[in-house]
C-alpha cells in the first residue's frame, strides 16, 4: 500500500494520561511497527483516543496535516494524493453537536476548492450504522447535505465493531446525475465484535474483524474488505 487510513479509537479501551504512552506503544507502534517503516499512517481521532485533556496524547503521538484552528488542531485535515482528496472529521464531538462556524467554512472550502477527480471523507463516528450506535441524525443533517452538493464519493467511519457497506443513499440532493454517496463503516480492527441489524440502506452488514483495501485507477476505485 502507499498509505493507510486509521478510523480511530487507536488506543483501546482509554487514550488518556497516564496510559496513552503505554497504549499507543502498545496497541499501535508495536503491532505496526514492521509496515511503519515503509508504509505512512493518516489516522483520525477517535472517541476514545480523547479520553484525557481532549485528545492530547493523539496530537503529540501523530504529525498530521495542520488546520490553524487552535483547540481543535490536528483534529480535522484534509491532504491530496495522487487524484484523490482525504478530509478527516473530527465527528465525536466538534462536527456532531456543533452544525456551524469554521469547522464547517473549512470543510466547505475544502470540498468546493478540489481539482483531484475523487473526493473521500473519513471519520470516526459514523453517519449511517447497522452497528451497535445506529444511524447519527445529528451527523446527517449536518454532513450529508455538504457531501451530496459537492459530489463526494466515498464515506468511511469506525466506531462500530463490524464491517457494513450502504447503497447509495441520495437524502438532499437533486442533481439528476449524482448517483448517491456509499457509506462504509469498518470497525473491525480488533476490539471485540458486535451484533449488526440492517437497515433499509444496507447493501452488506458483517460482524467480522477485518481491513479495508481500496485501489483507484483513473475513473474506477475498487473496495475489499478483508477478513482474517
Amino acid at each position: 500500500a502507499d498509505f493507510f487510513l486509521h478510523t480511530g479509537d487507536v488506543v483501546y479501551p482509554a487514550g488518556g494520561f497516564p496510559a496513552a504512552v503505554v497504549e499507543y506503544n502498545k496497541r499501535f507502534f508495536e503491532p505496526y511497527a514492521d509496515m511503519l517503516t515503509r508504509v505512512t499512517a493518516f489516522p483520525v481521532v477517535g472517541n476514545h483516543d480523547l479520553y484525557g485533556l481532549f485528545g492530547q496524547p493523539f496530537r503529540q503521538t501523530f504529525d498530521v496535516p495542520r488546520n490553524h484552528s487552535g483547540l481543535f488542531e490536528e483534529l480535522y485535515y484534509a491532504f491530496d494524493w495522487g487524484d484523490c482528496r482525504f478530509i478527516a472529521l473530527e465527528t465525536n464531538g466538534l462536527f456532531q453537536h456543533v452544525g456551524f462556524g469554521p469547522h464547517i467554512n473549512w470543510l466547505d472550502r475544502e470540498l468546493s476548492n478540489n481539482s483531484r477527480t475523487w473526493k473521500i471523507v473519513y471519520m470516526h463516528a459514523p453517519l449511517y450504522s447497522a452497528g451497535k450506535h445506529g444511524d447519527n441524525s445529528d451527523l446527517i443533517s449536518r454532513l450529508e447535505p455538504l457531501f451530496e452538493r459537492h459530489r463526494v464519493d466515498l464515506v468511511l467511519a469506525g466506531h462500530d465493531h463490524n464491517y457494513e457497506r450502504s447503497l447509495p443513499v441520495k437524502a438532499y440532493s437533486q442533481d439528476p446525475t449524482f448517483p448517491g454517496l456509499v457509506h462504509v463503516v469498518t470497525g473491525g480492527g480488533g476490539a471485540a465484535l458486535r451484533p449488526v441489524n440492517p437497515t433499509p440502506r444496507t447493501d452488506v452488514a458483517i460482524s467480522a474483524h477485518h481491513y479495508v483495501r481500496i485501489e483507484i485507477q483513473g475513473n474506477t476505485l475498487t473496495g475489499e474488505a478483508v477478513d482474517i
